[in-house]
């Protein structure tokens, strides 16, 4: 491989990378905020607190 492959290569998989890591804590917050009122009323019944 020539240098110029090579870092072309690495440009190209640490963008990847990066957009991947960030996808995935965009999912990973998104499904949680979802999830926040299943889990605020389970935590009422189990708890004894009332929302």
């Amino acid at each position: 491989m020539t240098l110029l492959i090579r870092y072309l290569l690495r440009e190209h998989l640490r963008i990847f990378g990066l957009c991947l890591v960030g996808l995935t804590t965009i999912y990973l917050i998104v499904d949680f905020v979802e999830s926040l009122s299943a889990i605020r009323r389970n935590c009422a019944m189990f708890c004894g607190t009332s929302s």
